[in-house]
């Protein structure tokens, strides 16, 4: 019964594409994967969680601190260069790179 729901579904939502010569394969593309959720939806089909999710979540948190960290640095960095633009302080580094 699910099969037949799902199939009768999926063959509604394709028939209300209207095809004109200038789509691209894109926009089928999306159109299906569209027709497919809503089959997914009727069907109750739900994504597990990965098993490694909360790992990936602490690296990517990892990651955003660092940056943010990173970009706080040059920041500075940026103050102290605009602030000695026209000393000759040759103990700051020119670059970005310098700066790590």
């Amino acid at each position: 019964f699910r099969t037949y729901n799902a199939s009768i579904t999926l063959q509604n939502e394709l028939a209300k594409i209207v095809e004109t010569p200038k789509d691209d394969v894109e926009e089928k593309v999306k159109f299906y994967k569209n027709a497919n959720r809503e089959v997914a939806k009727l069907c109750n089909h739900q994504k597990a969680v990965p098993k490694n999710f909360e790992e990936q979540l602490k690296k990517l948190e990892d990651k955003l601190t660092e940056r943010q960290n990173k970009i706080k640095e040059l920041e500075k960095h940026k103050k102290l260069l605009k602030k000695d633009k026209g000393s000759d302080n040759k103990n700051l580094p020119k670059s970005v790179q310098g700066c790590d």
